[in-house]
């Protein structure tokens, strides 16, 4: 991610791993320590543990010379796999501290199927290790749902909140997200691969709903190259407007993170990090740098 210009990152992980790493570099990162948990009697030990992990992370003596750069939060995954009380749990410790809260949400079919009718792959999946216990009210969620409204019912959408993937959405899903201020993380390429659809980027632009791009992970993309996904949005969506591309790759990522003193322009007052790309003459500069693979190089400050 240094290599290719990026400065500031919001990180997933399970267990925490990458936080150190992250603690060894010179990226800046909010890293998500994300949470699972069906059962709803299970949500206040769950958390007790997360909790706990999330002490040992930040107590570990890399991590605290990193200062400033690294900060956590703790995350729901996704309300596929985590109950409504540990929903709620995790929203309202969002709020009191001010943290961001990033959530995959709405990313496939097999999501809406599994919500809305308790069907599906996912059922099906859940069935298979053991967890679903045949009462149809696993995870303690109201019936017939959709996911957006879900997190809207469970206090989990707020301007701190990055709704992840948001690849289906209803049609009431926009003005939600638009009243409660929710920036949308879309990963064109993870979507592709997985193939679990588009995004509706430019209707999500038009109601006035911040959208900010995301790599997902190597799972799922080929680098954690933002240049490259830049570029795969505009193919996506070729009438989208580069400079609105650019700004979901640097401004909208850096105010969703809640690092937008520091980062996402070049303004006095903001981090001096800075790389150049290479514009040839007569072209237009921001065709090149959203348009495909660009040459990096970082300026000495």
């Amino acid at each position: 991610m240094e290599a290719r210009g990026t400065v500031a990152v919001g990180e997933v992980t399970n267990t925490g791993f990458t936080a150190f790493p992250l603690a060894r570099a010179h990226l800046h990162a909010i890293v998500f320590l994300e949470v699972l948990g069906f059962q709803p009697t299970d949500a206040e030990s769950v958390l007790r543990q997360a909790a706990v992990r999330l002490d040992a992370l930040e107590s570990d003596p890399d991590v605290k010379a990193a200062g400033a750069r690294l900060r956590f939060a703790l995350t729901p995954h996704a309300p596929y796999s985590v109950s409504s009380p540990l929903f709620k749990a995790l929203a309202g410790r969002a709020i009191a501290a001010a943290a961001p809260l990033s959530v995959h949400v709405a990313e496939s079919e097999a999501e809406l199927s599994f919500l809305q009718g308790q069907q599906g792959p996912l059922r099906d999946l859940l069935v298979r290790r053991g967890r679903w216990d045949g009462s149809g009210v696993l995870l303690g969620h109201p019936a017939a749902v959709g996911p957006i409204e879900l997190l809207d019912r469970l206090g989990a959408l707020s301007p701190r909140t990055l709704a992840v993937h948001a690849v289906h959405l209803g049609a009431r899903d926009f003005a939600r997200l638009q009243a409660r201020g929710v920036t949308v993380v879309t990963c064109p390429r993870s979507n592709r691969r997985l193939q679990v659809g588009s995004a509706p980027v430019p209707r999500l632009l038009s109601s006035g709903i911040p959208v900010a791009l995301g790599t997902d992970s190597l799972a799922s993309a080929p680098d954690l190259d933002l240049f490259a996904e830049m570029a795969a949005l505009r193919q996506e969506h070729p009438g989208l407007p580069p400079a609105a591309v650019l700004r979901m790759g640097t401004f909208n990522g850096a105010r969703a993170l809640g690092l937008e003193e520091m980062f996402g322009a070049v303004a006095a007052g903001k981090s001096a990090r800075l790389i150049h790309v290479p514009v040839p003459p007569g072209e237009d500069p921001l065709e090149v740098v959203t348009g495909g693979p660009a040459s990096v190089a970082w300026v000495d400050a």
